[in-house]
């Protein structure tokens, strides 16, 4: 039986840039201390997560809109204190 874990398969894509966005994305990568490779990976997978968020947002609002209901002070002070807040 094999146990060992494997990891996701990453995927590759070519992506042609103009030179102004080259350049640009080239200094923040350098304002990030970091190479323009590892800097655009790391921006795409936070945009990635970020759309997944909000994805998952729409739905709740559009699936349980009752989760938007604000409470008055007193219950959200109760809750605060339950939460030890």
């Amino acid at each position: 039986m094999d146990t060992t874990l494997r990891k996701p398969a990453r995927r590759r894509k070519v992506i042609d840039l103009s030179p102004k966005a080259y350049q640009s994305l080239t200094d923040m990568a350098a304002d990030h201390g970091t190479d323009l490779k590892h800097f655009i990976e790391s921006s795409l997978e936070e945009m990635a997560e970020n759309y997944d968020d909000a994805e998952t947002y729409t739905y709740l609002l559009q699936s349980h809109p009752e989760g938007t209901d604000m409470v008055c002070e007193e219950d959200g002070l109760k809750f605060e204190q339950w939460l030890g807040l």
